[in-house]
């Protein structure tokens, strides 16, 4: 009988299957097409006031662009769509690049102490609305003003709209505005008679803080549109706040038409 020492046999494991990998599949990498779309969308649109929107999409195009490029790599020529995923990807980095600067400019600038000088707020879908209020607009009395658009004697002198003074009857508006005492402003604005009107429907009184500071008219109409013609008005605030009026001076006051004003702006004096 020998001795001798018994050890533990190991125990039979079998091989681990190892995973099948899939084939990345052949045609066009989908999400190459996404990004193409979406670089194209936000190029296009990231100018618009819809920049914050399209300024996501854009950076969307890039994540897209660059993901489908690697997706492509690895198919090993099986995927195509690699001009499409570099588009993409740099129509959305343009994008981006225009938004930032736009960005940057726009906060280098004042922003504007009138608010809706064009009168392009709220919209008129035609001709023209009768109304009391508007933002930063109120009428003076109670025969309201009426906000034009450029089917209507147009085009206007800034943007699509403008406003008339004599509504229902001989009006006006007004506007309070944040300003610095003792600081110096270029009081400008737009004003034109209406087509189809008298010199003596056309007249308007400007005042900054209740005091007249400038009279236009009578002023006669031409032609089928408004002549517009810009003015300026120097003028000194007082206090931290200035008020902006402009009224109809048309002797006859139930004149329900007339004296157009548009292109409204203050800005300090130079």
């Amino acid at each position: 009988m020998e001795d001798g020492v018994t050890g533990a046999q190991p125990a039979f494991r079998p091989p681990t299957p190892q995973a099948e990998q899939k084939p990345s599949p052949s045609g066009t990498n989908r999400l190459a097409k996404t990004a193409l779309f979406l670089g194209l969308l936000g190029s296009a649109l990231s100018g618009t006031v819809l920049w914050p929107i399209f300024g996501f999409v854009s950076i969307l195009a890039i994540v897209l662009g660059v993901t489908a490029l690697r997706q492509i790599h690895r198919s090993g020529g099986r995927q195509k769509g690699r001009g499409m995923a570099i588009a993409g990807t740099v129509l959305g980095s343009l994008a981006v690049v225009i938004i930032l600067v736009a960005f940057v400019v726009t906060a280098g600038k004042p922003a504007p102490l009138v608010q809706n000088g064009s009168f392009e707020s709220p919209g008129v879908l035609s001709g023209s609305n009768i109304v009391q209020s508007i933002p930063g607009w109120g009428a003076t009395n109670s025969c309201y003003f009426r906000l034009n658009n450029s089917p209507l004697g147009g085009p206007a002198a800034d943007g699509n709209q403008w406003a008339e003074l004599n509504a229902n009857c001989v009006g006006g508006i007004a506007q309070t505005v944040d300003t610095t005492p003792g600081s110096r402003y270029d009081l400008s604005f737009a004003f034109g008679a209406r087509p189809g009107t008298s010199g003596s429907q056309n007249q308007m009184e400007v005042l900054f803080n209740g005091a007249p500071v400038a009279t236009l008219g009578p002023l006669t109409a031409s032609g089928s549109q408004i002549n517009w013609a810009v003015h300026h008005v120097f003028v000194t605030a007082r206090g931290p706040k200035s008020t902006l009026t402009f009224r109809g001076t048309d002797p006859n006051s139930a004149d329900a038409v007339g004296s157009e004003l548009d292109k409204v702006s203050l800005r300090p004096a130079g």
